[in-house]
């Protein structure tokens, strides 16, 4: 009976054992887990930012153009509408 006793304990222990080993290996997985969410976050908020800067850079580049491309007649008539621009 002592045997089976021991037997019992020895496997407990073990089980133990792997039951903190799996514990372990499931917070360092959870851990990942949310080092990559930063990750994620981090890239999606940039992104957004970039799309941005992108979008402010097109706008202005496009107003360049279209002034460039006014005929010396229309850029008279801005100028006395609206006073000269600097």
């Amino acid at each position: 009976m002592n045997e089976s006793r021991t037997q019992q304990l020895q496997q407990s222990t073990g089980n133990s054992g792997r039951l903190r080993v799996i514990e372990e290996q499931v917070s360092d997985l959870l851990k990942t887990f949310e080092d990559q969410d930063a990750q994620v976050w981090a890239y999606l908020i940039g992104g957004v930012v970039a799309l941005l800067v992108g979008l402010v850079a097109a706008y202005y580049y496009a107003k360049s153009v279209r002034e460039k491309r006014k005929s010396t007649l229309e850029k008279v008539k801005d100028a006395l509408r609206g006073g000269i621009s600097l």
